[in-house]
């Protein structure tokens, strides 16, 4: 049972950095290697995910999701949602 909830302000056309979404979902587990966070969330095979080339949101999220239990309900931010998919990508993360 999956219990993602997304929102969505999107434009077509190319990546636009101003479209973003939100979404709440129960944190699993996470593994940093250095370079890519990868964040596993219940209802979903792969992991989402923010890499280290996002200066200042990598070093946050990763600090923030050593904080995390598994079962708890967290909500994050994706930002190009018109091109790159919220279920695979995001760049903030809290505590729901």
């Amino acid at each position: 049972m999956s219990r993602m909830k997304e929102s969505i302000n999107s434009n077509s056309g190319s990546v636009d950095w101003s479209a973003e979404s939100t979404t709440e979902a129960i944190f699993k587990h996470y593994e940093d290697d250095g370079r890519v966070l990868k964040v596993y969330i219940e209802g979903q095979g792969g992991p989402i995910k923010c890499t280290s080339n996002h200066a200042g949101d990598y070093q946050l999220a990763v600090e923030y999701v050593k904080d995390l239990y598994s079962g708890e309900k967290i909500i994050y931010w994706s930002r190009g949602v018109n091109v790159y998919s919220s279920k695979e990508w995001f760049y903030k993360i809290e505590r729901k």
